[in-house]
């Protein structure tokens, strides 16, 4: 199977595998003695290949639902040093691993075969799945092996993070070299075409699959911390600073200043990053009684650093459940629609309006025909990108007079304008 170079460099950057035990490692069968004892059978080529990983200086770890000393005594054999057994939150143990030994999100791989292991294979850089996976764990893997749970699906596994780190250097001169002459001379619907032939069909997801969307999406800003180190002082941009402010801290003084914020004594916004808006309103506004909701916990934690508010980790697709409790005058959105898929956007803007008494008010970047930014080649993007990573201009006029919600709509001052942010939608809500 061909290696993509978006995944060959996420293989690269590994430096502890994750695996699940039943299913992934054994075939998922329960084997039984005349004397009623369990059994599992494992693959000698597995063990080989977590055996060549250690050797190259990356961790294996074992997570299960299952308690048998069989699993104890095989991962003994395999000289594996964290074996979590009753695994009943996944998700948590995986977080916790990774705290314990320093290592990043994206720094991780992830092996699962069942619906258990969803929530985990989202929190890493790599997320794998057996050939005989179930399908909703298929659908949000990078990748998933020819050779089933048992079989030796972790060999092979193991043999794809060994050669992505062979002489990649040499691979991507060749690969560069071969680019510029297709460039040349062949015409970019052609290798469109070519780019999309070459994507397994599975992972050619289709723009209406929103679990999947919503999965790639969500793992991308999760971990966004952890990928760029300037990921959480670049969305601050220097707001303390009125000496260092570039265009975005220029365009949320602009946001600030806009009369509807003048008569609210409390916002919210959803997708406030690093707090940057909320922190000019404050200065603006001292009395006024901020909130904010990010999917990145970074960023959460410096707006709260920097902000006297009310703030929360979570995710746009789950609005329902952040929002309980919530009654504010204004909610808000900067560039944030853009990341969530159309069919979304319905629910989430009622949502809004059952938590705001006045006013919703958007920045974004809005298009007659819920425009394709960003995204894989076979979605036809204004712009591709390398990987899954998508972003809409969502049809917000036509989204709004369908829920039959007034509003006003005007262009950002031109000079402050960038991607995701170029309108304002103001609604005045009944």
């Amino acid at each position: 199977m061909v290696m993509r170079p978006a995944l060959r460099a996420r293989l690269r950057r590994l430096r502890i595998v994750i695996l699940d035990v039943d299913g992934v490692l054994t075939d998922g069968g329960m084997y039984y003695s005349e004397r009623g004892e369990a059994l599992k059978k494992f693959n000698t080529k597995d063990g080989q290949g977590i055996r060549r990983l250690h050797e190259a200086g990356i961790r294996t770890a074992l997570v299960t639902g299952e308690t048998t000393a069989i699993v104890t005594h095989r991962a003994a054999k395999l000289q594996i040093e964290d074996v979590y057994q009753g695994a009943t939150d996944k998700l948590s143990i995986v977080k916790a691993l990774l705290e314990k030994h320093g290592i990043r999100p994206e720094e991780a791989c992830y092996v699962g075969d069942d619906l258990g292991d969803l929530e985990a294979m989202t929190c890493v850089g790599v997320a794998v799945a057996v050939a005989d996976a179930v399908s909703g764990v298929k659908r949000i893997a990078h990748r998933v092996t020819r050779r089933r749970g048992g079989e030796g699906a972790v060999r092979e596994v193991c043999e794809l993070i060994l050669s992505a780190r062979l002489d990649p250097g040499a691979a991507g001169r060749v690969s560069g070299s071969v680019k510029g002459v297709l460039r040349r001379f062949v015409p970019e619907r052609v290798r469109r075409l070519v780019r999309t032939a070459r994507t397994p069909r599975r992972e050619r997801y289709a723009s209406d699959e929103v679990e999947r969307v919503k999965s790639v999406t969500s793992r991308h800003w999760q971990t966004m911390a952890g990928r760029s180190a300037r990921y959480v002082a670049g969305y601050w941009d220097n707001a303390d600073d009125a000496r260092l402010h570039t265009r975005a801290s220029r365009r949320s003084e602009w946001f600030a200043a806009l009369p509807v914020f003048a008569g609210a004594e409390s916002v919210m916004e959803l997708g406030c990053a690093s707090g940057r808006n909320l922190y000019l309103l404050q200065q603006r506004y001292p009395g006024m009684a901020l909130h904010g909701i990010d999917i990145n916990p970074e960023a959460i934690d410096h707006a709260r650093g920097r902000v006297r508010g009310d703030f929360r980790v979570g995710d746009l697709y789950d609005m329902e459940r952040l929002l309980a409790g919530v009654r504010v005058d204004l909610m808000f959105t900067m560039g944030a629609l853009i990341h969530v898929h159309p069919a979304a956007l319905p629910e989430l803007i009622r949502e809004m309006t059952r938590h705001a008494r006045n006013h919703l008010v958007f920045c974004e970047q809005i298009s007659e025909t819920d425009e394709v930014v960003k995204g894989p080649a076979w979605w036809r993007p204004s712009r591709k990108v390398t990987g899954d990573y998508i972003q809409w201009s969502p049809n917000l006029r036509r989204l709004l007079s369908m829920l039959g919600l007034p509003f006003e709509l005007s262009d950002v001052p031109g000079e402050l304008q960038s991607n995701g942010a170029r309108h304002l939608v103001v609604v005045r809500l009944p």
